[in-house]
């Protein structure tokens, strides 16, 4: 009776590993890319790099009234002291 027992708890416990093996597969992993999905893959980058590179700036528009009209908001940075000569000296010994 015994041996019974045993072997539909084995049987079981196999079944639920078999179950728990295929709801894994399908519901938990994520597709592998394909040779031809790998391809793709960032040829709309590729795409764009190759239309900038043929995309030219016409020297006509530096000799417009409104690019002239620009002004330059730039600030001077002021010279600033170096910190320290090691970085990585106890601090305090300077």
């Amino acid at each position: 009776m015994q041996a019974i027992f045993k072997s539909k708890a084995f049987l079981g416990i196999v079944l639920l590993f078999i179950l728990g093996t295929l709801g894994y597969r399908f519901f938990v992993t994520t597709d592998v890319p394909t040779e031809e999905s790998a391809l793709s893959i960032g040829k709309d980058l590729t795409d764009l790099s190759d239309q900038l590179s043929r995309a030219q700036l016409s020297q006509a528009l530096f000799s417009t009234p409104s690019y002239k009209y620009l002004t330059d908001f730039t600030a001077p940075i002021p010279q600033q002291t170096i910190g320290r000569n090691n970085p990585f000296d106890i601090i305090g010994r300077d």
